[in-house]
Formats: structure tokens, C-alpha cells, sequence
């Protein structure tokens, strides 16, 4: 009887819909007779609910087809998931990620599917999610797949090791990400992963409502992995909103059992209370942006540091003496196109530290971020002219630029490595190739030409929100002929036309050449203060002004930096549209920011022909007759002395000084470096073994000393010619080398007592390992007893125990159990 009501209960639990309902209806027709059991009649226990819920969600995907109530979970879910990805559009700057994204998405929703129809548990269904995330790989990774579709080899190892990867790279490089490869596997991962957990959860979950869980991860998880600007934030959020509230409104409607009949008014209050939920939310929507103005919503990227240590390279600076000196003549690039006008900028800089002026760890000019092609911000002008360098002779991580950089595209046999390690720093117009640069690469720069000199920033104010790191060690000769140079000027563009136009003006040019005024290379401290030292003959070449005009300008409070570059000139190596880069052509210069242009180039190197005058020469050359002219009439007597002497008495002083301490010395050194050569291996080894006992006897660990004293007993053993196998345990080993070296007693107690210093609850005391030492001691000169001297004396610069794996001449077997 009790199997009857068994199997009948069951069957009407499997009914669906339509036997509830007649269930439903049969009990609203049968009528209570008191109060009490009206109200229990019109109340819904909570048994009662789980059970609609269970039944809702398992007759949601019944023989692999999807009824109403799943239909409406699938759409409400696939909305907020699709709401929830629109957020890479600003971080791929338009659909790029769709695909992809589409993609994940719709195997999830797959996956979720089979899982509720076939009731799989929760490990069937993550290794459903893996077998279907390499089956739409393609989707993820198509610069990787056959004909962007077919997933191959290069497909399979990125989908191994981008889950662990991407995420990195995908946070360190810069938007818009549509041109890099590999990175679309995040919106792909997002939308397989939010599918499957979504609607498993809506058609499997009790209550439905844990759906919402994934959706809003998902929702926040890509605001977290995108940009500081939002993609339709109002919108966006709309929708998410109201269809959440309205899934959930319907769901807990369909959970509900219909024992209780519903009235008008009921469900006129509840509608109208939704309603009013939407509304509320919807404003909250509209005066968020309003209420929070231009503040930028926080974004993981903003964030996380890029993985380049620009302080691994040094200064480019320092080579600036190099090009003019050594490679004056050297072709370093090869470049078309070139914008007339334009500077081939290399590297900026804006840090001092009384040494080198080099590329700051702290400012923005220091923020190098991994880029692909795509440069520019999206916003910016386009790129409206090429320039194509060849890499000659130039070796180097800074990579030449231009101002205005929109793209760079990397050509050659080394293309996809320097493609793939590119940094570029948007406030600084400057790339960065820890790859490094050589002979062969080729580099296709996208430039928006718009040329700003000091004439268009006259007009403008100088912006002081630029954050720099403050300057050490600055000579107070650079802060003194700042103020006398900038003078009375208080407005920011005067100061720095002052102060550049007046090194200009006012110093000489000089490279250091042969046939140019001495002038010494470096742009530190102590260079500075030389340069300034007579304000009326400065000479030095664009190291050294460049750096002291910076230096100047920071010091009465405006932000420069130093840019070092090639521009070309009358005397540059042009020919059929093709500019020769050589040393040469290298410049460098101050920049300065100004509201509403950017940072403008200024110059403070004097003119190359401007040259001192010929005086100092002169000047330098007069004494020299003077200091030099005393000594030869001094040593004339000296050199007549020695003819009056006897001839024996010469002999006599002359020997010791050509032939005796010579020799003695030659075959002094010789048999010392005979002996060095002998008896150099030998104290090599013995010194090594010796540093080797001393930090095991020293450890900190008590444990780890006692445990370092038998392994330095099993050292000796294997110098003397007993390997214990890597497999034996200490007692083991005890029992062989005692089987071995039988004069040598206590052995196994010295294994045992190493087994106790680790196994033991109490750690050792210091006095115990001191003893056990001492024992090691007594039973390492044990060992050697049973051998001859000359089997002792090899054994101490034997290289056995310092082999990482010596192989073993005792076997296990030969332990008596």
C-alpha cells in the first residue's frame, strides 16, 4: 500500500504544470469549515514553495526542449549577460570583442542546457565547460586559428596557458585592444563562463533567484577589467535593472503555489509596486552620472602597474658624446617620408639625480604601457602621413618616434617579437622595445601632423598640473643664472623663453672634437657647475644645455623635461626622399607643457658656428716654455758626474739594476703561479667542502643542523667511496656504512637521533646539536680508519659529494632487515 501511494505521489510530482493546476483547482473547491484551517488553506507553507520551485525549474528543460518558464529564463538571462559585455566596447573601441564574446555565450548557454536535461552533477559539467571551451577556441584566439576559424596547434598551447596569462596582459596594455593578439580571449572566457553559471543556476537553482549572482559578477567584473570611461553607463544600467526586476517578480510568481486565489487589487499592488521599483532605480540611473560629475569610475587597469623597469636601462643621455664622437659619420636609421619640420624623437626624460638626467619611476612620462599597432586614443585625429624607419646601425631599446604617434607597425624577420614586447608612453610620444632594436627592422609610424612651436604657445599659460619628481643634487650656479636669466618675467612663457634664448645667446658651441674649444662630456652636478662657472664663456653642446635649461625651469617651479633626438639640417645625408640618420644629426632639447597645446619643444643650444675665441690657446700655450726649460740644464750635470767615476766603481752600481732583482723577480713569479696551478684545485675543492660543513653547523633551524650533520657524515662516506642510494632512509644508510666501515661505531644512533631532531614534537636544544656535531665529528675520522692514508688523503679534494646526483655503489638489499 505504502509503494502505491509511493509511486503515485510520483507521478503526480512528474505531471507538469497541468496536474498542479488541477490539483490547485481541487483544493480552492473544497472548503474548510472553521477559520483556522481557511487560513492554512490560504497560506503557503514552506515546503509547499520549495516544492513549486523544484518542480518550476525541472520542468524548465524536459527531453532536450525548453518549455515557457525556461524560455523566459534563457532570454531574461542572455539580456543581462549581453548588458553586462558591453562594457569592453570602450576597451576594443567598437564590436571587435563580439564574436568572441557571442561565442562563449552561446556554448555556455549549451553547456547549462545539456547539464539540465541530463542532470549531470557538478563535475560532469565543468569538464563539459573545458571540452567546449578548446571546441570555440577559434572564437577566442583567431589570429591564432586556421583561416580564423579552425583551431590548430597554435590555438591549442594559447588556450592552455591564456587562462592564466591573458589576464595580465590584458590589464597592462593599452586600449583600444582590437589590434592585439590573444587578447579577445577574455570576453570569450567571460561569456562562456556567465552563460553556463547563469542558467544553470535559473533552471536547476533553488530559488531561481541565485541567478542573479553570475549576471551581476559578470556586470561588475567587466566595469572592473574595462576603462576608465564608461559605455552608456545609464543605459546600461537600465536595462540590467529592470530586467532583473522583472524576472525576479515573474519567477517568485511562478513559484508560488495557486492553492490561494489571487485578487485584482493583489496583483494591482504588486505590479504597481514594481513599477515603482523601476522607477526609482531608472533615477537613480539618470542622477548618477549627474551627482557624481567628471569623477572616472574605478577600472583594474588604472591600477595595476605595467610590468617595466625602465631603471634596467641606462640613460640614453650618456651616448650623446658616442653619436657625435664615435658614430658622426655612422648611418643609425634609414628614413622616408619624413615630415619637413618634424624631430625623430628617441627618448624623454625628466628625472636628476646629480648624476644622469634619465626616465622617472614616479611621473607619468615613467607609465610605459604594453600597445599594439593602435596608438592613439580613441577621440584623436588620424594618422594623415608615414614615415618608415630602417634600422642601420643602431642598436638599443628606445625605439625613434615622432610627435603625434597614431600607429606603429613593425616589419622584418623580427616583427612579431618587437610587435609583441612594444611600451609606448602617450603623454611622452616615446616607444619602448625591451626586444631591442638592430640591423634589419623596419618601423611604419602613423603621424596626425600638427607642428606647435614657442610662437603658438605664447598666447597660452604653462600647465602646472604636470607631476614631476623632484630634482637632487642641483648646483646652485644652475638656480643662480636661472633667476638672472628669466629676470623680471612672471609669466610662465617669458621665463622659458628667457631663460632659453639667454644659454643660447650667451654660450659657445663645442662637441669636444680635435679641432674644437676643449669641452668635457657628462651632464652631472659637477659638469653643470663648470659650464656656469664663467657666465661669459659657457661651452659645452647640447648635453649639457639642454639639462642645464631643464634644471633652470624646475627650479623656478615650471615642469620640463629633456628630450634627446635627430632632426636634419643643411649638412644631413638626404637623398631621393631618403634621410641617412647619423650621429651627426643627434639634438636634444627642453619641452614644456601649456594648457590646451601639450608639451612645445624650445631650444637653448647655441648655434654650432658660435665658437670662442681663439684667446684661451694662447693663454694655455704661454707657460708652458717657462715650466719645461729648467730641467734639461739641471740633469746635464748629473749625466757628467758619472763619466769621472772609476770604471770598476760603474760596474759595480750598474749590475744590480740591469740583471739581479729582474731575474729573482721573473723566476718568483713563475714558480708561484706553478705552484698556484698545482695546488689550486685542490684547496678549491677543500675550501668549498669546508664552507659546506660551516652552514650546516650554523643553521638557524636546531632541526635542520642535526639533520645537516648526518648529511655531512654521507658526504664523507661517498668521498671515501660509499654512495648510499637517494632512496634509503637514515637508519637504512646507518646499517650500510656500518657494513661497511666497521671500525666506525654508533652509526645507526647517530641516523636515529637525525630521525628524532625531525619527527620529534619538541624541536632539539642548541647543546644537542652541539653534541651531535661533535659526535659527527668523532665519527667522520671513524670512517676512514678501515682505509689507507693515501685513500684518506684523495678523499679530501675527492668531487663525489659535491655531484648533485652521484651514482650509488651500495644497494639497498645489502641491509640486513
Amino acid at each position: 500500500m505504502t509503494a502505491k501511494r509511493s509511486k503515485r505521489s510520483k507521478r503526480s510530482n512528474s505531471a507538469g504544470p497541468t496536474a498542479a493546476t488541477r490539483s490547485n483547482r481541487s483544493a480552492r473547491s473544497t472548503r474548510p469549515n472553521n477559520a483556522t484551517s481557511t487560513a492554512s488553506a490560504s497560506r503557503p507553507s514552506r515546503a509547499t514553495l520549495l516544492a513549486a520551485t523544484s518542480h518550476s525549474n525541472s520542468a524548465s528543460v524536459t527531453a532536450g526542449r525548453l518549455n515557457r518558464s525556461g524560455l523566459l529564463d534563457l532570454g531574461a538571462m542572455v539580456v543581462l549577460l549581453a548588458a553586462g559585455l558591453a562594457g569592453f566596447w570602450p576597451v576594443f573601441a567598437g564590436p571587435g570583442f563580439v564574436p568572441a564574446a557571442g561565442v562563449g555565450l552561446a556554448l555556455g548557454v549549451a553547456v547549462a542546457g545539456l547539464s539540465a536535461w541530463r542532470r549531470w552533477n557538478t563535475a560532469l559539467t565543468a569538464l563539459a565547460v573545458v571540452v567546449a571551451y578548446f571546441l570555440g577556441g577559434a572564437a577566442g584566439l583567431p589570429e591564432r586559428a586556421i583561416g580564423h576559424v579552425l583551431p590548430g596547434l597554435a590555438t591549442l598551447r594559447g588556450l592552455v596557458f591564456g587562462p592564466v596569462e591573458v589576464w595580465r596582459q590584458f590589464l597592462t596594455a593599452t586600449t583600444p585592444l582590437d589590434s592585439f593578439a590573444g587578447l579577445k580571449l577574455v570576453p570569450y572566457l567571460v561569456g562562456l563562463l556567465g552563460g553556463v553559471t547563469c542558467l544553470t543556476a535559473a533552471w536547476r537553482a533553488r530559488p531561481a533567484a541565485w541567478a542573479l549572482l553570475p549576471a551581476a559578477v559578470v556586470f561588475v567584473g567587466v566595469i572592473v577589467l574595462g576603462t576608465t570611461e564608461a559605455f552608456q553607463p545609464t543605459a546600461q544600467s537600465l536595462v540590467w535593472l529592470a530586467v532583473a526586476l522583472v524576472w525576479l517578480a515573474w519567477r517568485r510568481r511562478t513559484a508560488q503555489p495557486q492553492a490561494a486565489a489571487e485578487s485584482r487589487a493583489a496583483r494591482r499592488a504588486r505590479w504597481l509596486g514594481l513599477a515603482l521599483i523601476l522607477a526609482v532605480a531608472g533615477g537613480a540611473g539618470l542622477a548618477g552620472p549627474v551627482l557624481s560629475g567628471d569623477q572616472p569610475r574605478l577600472a583594474a587597469r588604472s591600477q595595476v602597474v605595467p610590468p617595466l623597469d625602465l631603471r634596467a636601462y641606462a640613460s640614453p643621455l650618456t651616448w650623446f658624446r658616442a653619436y657625435t664622437d664615435q658614430q658622426a659619420e655612422t648611418a643609425l636609421f634609414s628614413v622616408s617620408g619624413w615630415p619637413e619640420g618634424a624631430r625623430l624623437r628617441l627618448a624623454v626624460m625628466d628625472a636628476f639625480d646629480g648624476m644622469v638626467m634619465n626616465v622617472s619611476s614616479q611621473s607619468r612620462d615613467a607609465r610605459y604601457d604594453r600597445v599594439g599597432p593602435r596608438l592613439g586614443r580613441p577621440g584623436q585625429t588620424p594618422a594623415d602621413s608615414q614615415v618608415e624607419v630602417t634600422v642601420e646601425s643602431y642598436r638599443g631599446v628606445w625605439a625613434p618616434g615622432v610627435s603625434q604617434l597614431r600607429t606603429a607597425e613593425f616589419a622584418g624577420p623580427r616583427a612579431e617579437a618587437l610587435a609583441a614586447a612594444l611600451y609606448y608612453n602617450a603623454d611622452a610620444d616615446a616607444l619602448v622595445d625591451p626586444a631591442g632594436l638592430t640591423t634589419g627592422d623596419s618601423l611604419t609610424l602613423g603621424v596626425a601632423l600638427a607642428s606647435v612651436g614657442p610662437e603658438q604657445a605664447r598666447d597660452h599659460a604653462v600647465d602646472q598640473t604636470v607631476d614631476q619628481p623632484r630634482p637632487l643634487q642641483v648646483p646652485d650656479a644652475v638656480t643662480e643664472m636661472g633667476s638672472r636669466l628669466s629676470g623680471d618675467a612672471r609669466d610662465g612663457f617669458e621665463q622659458v623663453q628667457n631663460i632659453t634664448a639667454g644659454l643660447s645667446q650667451s654660450g659657445f658651441f663645442s662637441h669636444g672634437l680635435e679641432s674644437q674649444e676643449a669641452s668635457q662630456p657628462g651632464h652631472s652636478s659637477r659638469r653643470l657647475a663648470d659650464l656656469l662657472a664663467n657666465p661669459d664663456r659657457m661651452v659645452g653642446d647640447d648635453e649639457q644645455y639642454a639639462v642645464a635649461a631643464c634644471l633652470m625651469l624646475r627650479q623656478l617651479g615650471l615642469p620640463a623635461r629633456v628630450v634627446m633626438g635627430f632632426w636634419p639640417d643643411d649638412q644631413s645625408q638626404i637623398r631621393d626622399g631618403v634621410w641617412t640618420v647619423t650621429g651627426s644629426d643627434v639634438h636634444a632639447w627642453v619641452e614644456v607643457p601649456f594648457v590646451g597645446l601639450g608639451w612645445v619643444p624650445f631650444d637653448p643650444v647655441p648655434d654650432e658656428d658660435q665658437e670662442p675665441m681663439e684667446e684661451t690657446p694662447q693663454s694655455h700655450s704661454e707657460p708652458k716654455p717657462q715650466i719645461l726649460q729648467p730641467p734639461p740644464p739641471a740633469d746635464e750635470p748629473e749625466a757628467d758626474e758619472p763619466e769621472n767615476l772609476p770604471d770598476d766603481r760603474r760596474s759595480e752600481e750598474d749590475k744590480p739594476k740591469a740583471f739581479d732583482w729582474r731575474r729573482v723577480l721573473a723566476w718568483a713569479g713563475a714558480g708561484a703561479g706553478a705552484l698556484l696551478l698545482l695546488a689550486g684545485p685542490p684547496l678549491l675543492i677543500a675550501a668549498l667542502k669546508r664552507h659546506r660543513r660551516q652552514r650546516r653547523q650554523r643553521a638557524t633551524d636546531l632541526s635542520a643542523r642535526l639533520v645537516g650533520g648526518w648529511q655531512e657524515l654521507l658526504d664523507r662516506a661517498a668521498d671515501l667511496g660509499t654512495v648510499v642510494p637517494a632512496a634509503a632512509t637514515r637508519r637504512e644508510a646507518g646499517r650500510l656504512l656500518a657494513a661497511r666501515h666497521r671500525r666506525a661505531e654508533g652509526l645507526e644512533a647517530l641516523a636515529a637521533r637525525a630521525d628524532r631532531a625531525v619527527f620529534a614534537a619538541a624541536p632539539p636544544s642548541s647543546d644537542e646539536a652541539g653534541a651531535y656535531w661533535e659526535a659527527v665529528a668523532g665519527a667522520r675520522q671513524a670512517l676512514g680508519r678501515s682505509l689507507s692514508r693515501r685513500r684518506r688523503a684523495r678523499a679530501a679534494w675527492a668531487l663525489v659529494s659535491l655531484r648533485r646526483h652521484p651514482r650509488p655503489t651500495v644497494a639497498l638489499e645489502e641491509v640486513a632487515v
